[in-house]
């Protein structure tokens, strides 16, 4: 299974109709649907459910969509990793929040650190505050916000140090 797989996964995930789905990754439905049951057959078992309301997951489809979130996330953390300077600050930050902090206060919140630092991408979850402490533990995002504080689950031992072009900030060894 490839990169393009994995996107076949999260997409169908989201639209659940593999019309959308091809016009999105610019495929012709037949090539998709062919590609679904390569999948099925690649993996040994059924993945999906089609049924007139949609493209619904297997439980083997369930647990391979999650596999494939993970295997995206890293394939970017490696591309970020060798495509920019060792001491440059990059990469993927993967936070959470509750829907209302979202809406309210991350929009000033993120264009502050959007504009300081460019080359690190956002990505943000929003859910319940016993959801992101979970998706925290499993390290599906580094940090959450709850009442206003940034809350980070540092796996010990960790070393850390404030960088000095902004003592604001720590450095994770």
């Amino acid at each position: 299974m490839n990169n393009t797989d994995w996107k076949i996964l999260i997409y169908l995930r989201e639209e659940r109709s593999i019309n959308k789905v091809a016009k999105r990754l610019f495929m012709t439905q037949p090539s998709l649907t062919y590609r679904l049951s390569q999948m099925e057959k690649e993996i040994g078992c059924p993945l999906f459910i089609r049924t007139n309301k949609g493209v619904h997951f297997t439980d083997a489809g369930n647990r391979l969509f999650s596999f494939a979130e993970k295997e995206l996330q890293q394939y970017q953390d490696m591309k970020n990793y060798v495509t920019h300077e060792p001491n440059s600050i990059s990469g993927v930050l993967r936070i959470g929040a509750s829907q209302s902090f979202a809406q309210s206060h991350m929009p000033a919140i993120l264009k502050g650190f959007v504009d300081e630092y460019s080359d690190i991408e956002i990505s943000l979850t929003t859910d319940t505050s016993d959801r992101l402490v979970k998706l925290v533990k499993k390290e599906d995002i580094h940090a959450k916000f709850e009442d206003g504080v940034l809350h980070v689950e540092l796996p010990a031992p960790q070393q850390t140090k404030a960088l000095p072009e902004n003592p604001n900030l720590i450095e994770i060894e």
